[in-house]
């Protein structure tokens, strides 16, 4: 009995060791990741804009996949990007109502891969057939509370408002002195959030295709200065307009 435990133990250690060295052998570099997740990302788009969404899912969990094909380090490195994907496949799953899919999507990637854009979240149209589900909303909470956390939305509008904004403690500058509120906010920050724009085509690696991208300009009331701006350009002073894009 007992050389056949150590006949069994045996057999699992070689297996274990197969195992490892099999996932040595296949493990892809964060550079080959990349590459083969903008390839896969492309396809993925020209499905969705096709609303041929069940090919679309097909690929959004090929590119799942090979996100476990790197290192450690490297996922952790690159989980924002897999948060990404399954927002996008929460989209996928609501545009055809299936909400409990959605929801497990969109659950994975606040609570595996770190997902906090709830601006994005709350105005992303995609999403509208899952926002009465209870563990939506719980999850929407959650990313809107996580570290008491403004969005840049919050933010511009409490700036322009002249509302309360309370600076985190362990603000610094380049690591070498603490800021205060007046200097951060008021002086530093207060300009970068004074015009934004982004592509009207909010999707991953927009800017990478061929296609024209319209793009989106918040600015705020008054402002002129267009001549920098990207064409073709849509101006506006309405702040939800802008974030729902």
């Amino acid at each position: 009995m007992l050389k056949y435990s150590r006949f069994v133990l045996l057999v699992l250690l070689l297996i274990a060791v197969c195992h490892t060295t099999a996932m040595a052998q296949t493990e892809i570099s964060s550079e080959e990741y990349m590459e083969q997740a903008g390839r896969l990302a492309n396809q993925y788009n020209e499905y969705f804009e096709n609303k041929d969404f069940r090919a679309a899912e097909k690929l959004a969990h090929e590119l799942i996949a090979l996100f476990y094909g790197m290192s450690r380090e490297s996922q952790d490195e690159y989980s924002w990007l897999q948060a990404e994907i399954y927002f996008s496949l929460a989209s996928l799953h609501s545009l055809q109502n299936n909400v409990i899919l959605a929801v497990d999507a969109f659950e994975k990637a606040v609570n595996l891969h770190g997902f906090t854009n709830y601006s994005r979240a709350k105005y992303d149209s995609n999403l509208d057939n899952i926002r009465e589900d209870r563990r939506f909303i719980a999850l929407m909470e959650s990313v809107r509370e996580k570290g008491n956390l403004l969005s840049i939305e919050e933010v511009r509008e409490r700036v322009i408002e002249d509302r309360p904004l309370i600076l985190n403690a362990d603000a610094n500058w380049n690591n070498q002195r603490q800021q205060t509120k007046e200097e951060y906010l008021d002086g530093f920050m207060a300009r970068l959030l004074y015009w934004f724009f982004c592509a009207d085509d909010s999707r991953f690696n927009a800017e990478s295709d061929t296609q024209p991208i319209k793009y989106i300009y918040l600015v705020p009331s008054g402002y002129e200065h267009y001549h920098n701006m990207r064409k073709p350009v849509v101006v506006t002073h309405d702040s939800s307009y802008f974030w729902e894009h």
